[in-house]
């Protein structure tokens, strides 16, 4: 509702001055409280963000044929460069705590009041008939509004294969988010000492990097069976993690294996978010990009 009444630049400044306060509240916190607030301003600046980040991008496009060729193409530089500097913020954050506690803090709020600005850079862009249907029927937050949002909704799930992928994008989602949770521990209980945490996971970061740059290498090769491939690759590493870590072996080879099951894991992780996004998109109008969007995050 936020996203169609302020339009997708507005909201994206919105979402990235929330996840500043966010990390502004963070810095100046001395209470549970605020740490609370903090992640209340996450939630809600970077749902809207996920809601309008790619719609935007593939809104722009003058290429209808190529769209989504395209949308992948630019969606993977930008992932690519966000693996690098991930990386190297990884290895510098560790060092630079040691040095000063707030100093890595104050970095991240530079980097985020950095992307308001960059945000108010962007202008509103879509078709001049959509325009001319915005400013002849604006959007209000009311009843009619709400049966709106309903109906496009109902209209979205009626579609099977948008409804199989919706379904698929969120069991992935879970999936991804249970491996980082059981990522750090499980170094831990292969006994990897913590200051190569940062290290091997801006190493891994670099192989996300590489298979964000190769995602359409991957979109040619398994066409309509990739989302098959990428799941039980990860799947398939996830269970081997396990068994390796059960049985105990030496340190060397039980690292080895870690290090090669973990980056099978980040080899599927780069294009996945660009890929997946792509086939959102080639779903989507102007009009109901953010609904597909929405729905893919409530799930």
């Amino acid at each position: 509702a936020i996203s169609d009444k302020l339009g997708k630049r507005k909201s994206l400044i919105f979402g990235n001055i929330c996840v500043s306060l966010a990390i502004l509240s963070i810095i100046l916190s001395t209470r549970l409280r605020h740490v609370i607030i903090a992640n209340l301003l996450f939630a809600i600046g970077y749902t809207i963000k996920n809601l309008c980040e790619s719609s935007l991008l593939h809104e722009c496009i003058d290429n209808p044929q190529k769209a989504n060729t395209l949308f992948s193409k630019i969606s993977g530089k930008g992932s690519a460069f966000h693996y690098i500097f991930d990386a190297v913020s990884g290895i510098t954050t560790g060092f630079l705590f040691v040095f000063n506690h707030y100093l890595p803090l104050f970095l991240c709020l530079f980097v985020c009041i950095l992307t308001v600005l960059i945000a108010f850079s962007f202008e509103e862009y879509s078709e001049k008939k959509v325009k001319a249907k915005k400013l002849a029927k604006e959007k209000r937050f009311n009843l009619n509004y709400a049966k709106e949002i309903f109906a496009s909704f109902s209209f979205i799930f009626q579609s099977q294969r948008l409804r199989a992928l919706l379904l698929f994008s969120g069991l992935f989602a879970g999936l991804l988010t249970i491996r980082n949770t059981i990522a750090s521990s499980l170094l831990t209980e292969i006994m990897l000492p913590e200051q190569y945490f940062g290290i091997m996971f801006a190493l891994l970061q670099l192989v996300s990097c590489l298979g964000s740059v190769k995602q359409n290498y991957f979109h040619k090769k398994y066409r309509n069976k990739l989302l098959t491939h990428f799941s039980l690759k990860y799947s398939i590493s996830m269970i081997l993690l396990g068994i390796i870590v059960i049985l105990k072996l030496p340190f060397i080879p039980t690292l080895v294996l870690v290090v090669l099951l973990y980056s099978i894991q980040y080899l599927v992780k780069g294009p996945y978010y660009i890929l997946i996004q792509r086939y959102l998109n080639s779903f989507a109008t102007p009009e109901i990009s953010t609904k597909i969007y929405t729905i893919s995050s409530i799930i």
